[in-house]
This record gives structure tokens, C-alpha cells and sequence, in this order.
């Protein structure tokens, strides 16, 4: 009901009905992965990835 007023849609859909909140245990890893990822995640200055020193590419379309 919620999800419907706010106009969004589950994040896995197993066709439970039983409306005691029990779809909500099967989503649990895929949230504990999104947030690992993002809190685990390293930046590119944390990682050391760099542009300006990269080889410049060649347009082709010119």
C-alpha cells in the first residue's frame, strides 16, 4: 500500500501476500550489499586513478 501511494515499485517481487512484512527479509542482502558497496567503495583519489596523465585518444571523426 505504501509503495503504491508513493508511486514506487519492490525491490523483488515474490507474490507473498501475506502482508505481515515478510518480503522484507529476502531484500535484506541486497541492501546490506548497496550499502557495503557504497561505504566500501574507494574514491579516485583514493584509488590513485588519474586522468591528466592519461595518453591523449584520437578522434577519428574529424
Amino acid at each position: 500500500l505504501a509503495l503504491t501511494n508513493l508511486r514506487l515499485d519492490p525491490l523483488i517481487d515474490l507474490e507473498m501476500r501475506l502482508g505481515d512484512g515478510s518480503g522484507a527479509l529476502p531484500a535484506l542482502p541486497i541492501l546490506r550489499a548497496a550499502v557495503a558497496t557504497l561505504t566500501e567503495m574507494a574514491t579516485f583519489d583514493e584509488a590513485g586513478v588519474s586522468t591528466a596523465d592519461a595518453t591523449p585518444t584520437i578522434d577519428l571523426h574529424k
